[in-house]
């Protein structure tokens, strides 16, 4: 018998190559994805468990070295689209899913123009993709809580409204309220009046425009004040450093002086731990980058 012989054959790993996106699918919306990872990604600062093979589009854990699909996001775009009835599916439907959609709703009447991800109405095969980042900040979708177009509105609340204004009705009410404030600025929504139509709240899109409210209505009509319900966001320019402050200055003399350049948040007049005697510095907060700049 005749020896056989043997040939050895080279065994290469198969070279990982990005997907490309469907035809249909705009770069911008694939751009959409990725920022939308990285806003999300390291919130909770928790390890994730499924680390780089993670497949979460919002998932807020840390993961060591990146994902996979923040690599290839294309990858993350499911096949079956609209016709998906995958109960669990984490992949992303640029277009929504018909299995979503309730028919008790009837058909969206922005059809398919319509730009809200979680509208559960009826839609055409042909509706206009839905970008996938959703702002964490206003909670709407689009763009990311960095790029957020709301990062610098500020809330004012409006009290001590006359009585003759409050008789009139909600309606009537709100249209002055509105009126009014709409004189120093525009508003980013119609004003929210409580329910025993004494408060109000509205929120500016400019801060300079709610400093102009602050200032222009004290009395009458009504009182207006600042109030920022999310301090964490607020920008760190804002903030004027202030030394050589002198022993004797008290944290209510600061705010007065500093309050006739515009109006001011706060000011954290740094103390001693110990015998809690400030230390001659200190940080103002104002509520624009321009009233800090002319301070």
């Amino acid at each position: 018998l005749g020896q056989q012989k043997w040939e050895s054959v080279a065994i290469t790993a198969p070279v990982w190559r990005p997907t490309a996106p469907p035809p249909d699918i705009p770069q911008s919306y694939v751009t959409d994805l990725v920022a939308q990872m990285k806003s999300c990604s390291g919130t909770h600062n928790t390890k994730c468990r499924y680390g780089r093979s993670c497949k979460q589009i919002d998932c807020m854990d840390t993961h060591d070295g990146g994902r996979e699909i923040e690599e290839d996001p294309n990858s993350m775009i499911c096949r079956f689209r609209r016709k998906c009835k995958r109960a669990d599916c984490w992949f992303v439907h640029p277009t929504g899913r018909e299995i979503d959609e309730e028919p008790g709703k009837g058909v969206c009447r922005r059809g398919a123009l319509c730009d809200i991800p979680d509208c559960t109405c009826l839609h055409p095969d042909t509706r206009v993709i839905v970008g996938k980042a959703r702002c964490f900040s206003c909670g709407n979708h689009g763009h990311t809580k960095y790029g957020c177009p709301q990062r610098d509105v500020v809330k004012v609340k409006i009290t001590q409204l006359s009585e003759e204004w409050i008789s009139e009705g909600r309606e009537t009410l709100l249209m002055r309220i509105e009126a009014e404030l709409e004189a120093c600025g525009k508003l980013a929504s119609p004003p929210d009046i409580a329910e025993d139509l004494k408060t109000a709240t509205a929120v500016y899109m400019e801060a300079g425009h709610a400093n102009q409210a602050v200032e222009a209505f004290t009395e009458k009509p009504f009182h207006v004040e600042l109030h920022v319900s999310n301090k964490a966001a607020r920008n760190k320019a804002y903030s004027v450093f202030v030394g050589n402050i002198a022993t004797m200055v008290t944290h209510e003399e600061l705010l007065e002086f500093f309050s006739r350049v515009g109006v001011v948040d706060n000011f954290n007049l740094i103390r001693d731990r110990v015998t809690q005697e400030h230390k001659g510095f200190g940080f103002c907060d104002f509520f624009d980058a321009a009233t800090a700049e002319a301070a």
